[in-house]
């Protein structure tokens, strides 16, 4: 399934318009940053009528908040710590999680990047005996792996297996070669556990360019279908459609004239969205 990041009505709209024109079912994503953003109220709301899903909770306090405003499943991401305190962390959500029939992904390994308040610039696979053992310890009912993705616009290569440095390919669009003998390991060792796919997006050329991030590139299509007919079940994407609707903005208030009526050009920008949403439902699902 796609899951999608939204921040305000307009992109929500977005993930909706696409959703119900290609009858698909996707997961409503938001960040902390975006539950902060778009305050308590509105959350409770789009919860009610939507699966909605916290991104990258990094707190038991954050999935605990969620729950509370009716989000259907949380993601508690403890990537960071050592692998003990991860464990011990993520064991406290699903135990609590799963008393309100809320689901729960975790995160093994860490990627690289930048998104929201993630500021990673090392990164680590992860360890297909150590994802055994970590599901097997704390009952997450979904894990999130590290194979080759980053977070942001800068898809960057890096070491296939342990820490290595973020390295940006000069010249031309960067790109990442996913590490499918990492996915396909996991896969066999927990065949029954959905895995997910973060930093996903493709950072088409057409925004970047009219946005002008040089060197900006994403996970070509190939490899993430690729990913999925080896085994991942859940993909993530969040940067394409900000490129998508600041692009579309910044092309909009260029050329405003006498037009200050900001339904036009956030209609624009939304209408945008969801046209890119609609190609990557075709991606996942085609």
């Amino acid at each position: 399934m796609p899951a999608f990041n939204f921040y305000n009505l307009e992109s929500l709209k977005a993930i909706q318009a696409a959703a119900k024109e290609l009858r698909a079912p996707v997961i409503f994503a938001a960040s902390e940053s975006a539950v902060k953003y778009m305050g308590d109220d509105f959350l409770r709301w789009a919860a009610q009528n939507n699966f909605v899903h916290l991104d990258h909770g990094l707190s038991f306090e954050s999935c605990k908040h969620a729950i509370a405003l009716g989000f259907k499943s949380v993601m508690i991401d403890g990537s960071a710590l050592p692998f003990a305190e991860n464990v011990k962390l993520t064991r406290r959500v699903v135990e609590y999680a799963h008393k309100h029939g809320v689901l729960v992904e975790a995160e093994l390994g860490t990627l690289c990047g930048t998104e929201d308040d993630i500021k990673n610039k090392r990164c680590a696979s992860t360890d297909p005996a150590e994802a055994k053992k970590f599901v097997e310890l704390t009952g997450c009912d979904s894990l999130a792996i590290a194979i080759g993705t980053s977070h942001g616009a800068f898809k960057r290569s890096w070491s296939s297996r342990g820490m290595g440095p973020l390295t940006l390919t000069e010249g031309s669009r960067s790109s990442t070669t996913l590490h499918f003998d990492i996915l396909k390991e996991i896969r066999a060792l927990l065949p029954r556990t959905p895995l997910v796919l973060h930093g996903a997006s493709r950072i088409p050329e057409k925004y970047t360019k009219a946005l002008g991030l040089k060197h900006a590139g994403g996970i070509p299509a190939a490899e993430i279908k690729r990913a999925i007919k080896g085994g991942i079940a859940k993909v993530n994407i969040d940067s394409d459609a900000r490129l998508a609707w600041t692009a579309t903005m910044k092309q909009m208030l260029g050329k405003l004239n006498d037009n200050f009526d900001p339904r036009h050009y956030l209609a624009a920008a939304s209408n945008e969205m969801t046209e890119l949403y609609k190609k990557e439902i075709k991606l996942i699902y085609g």
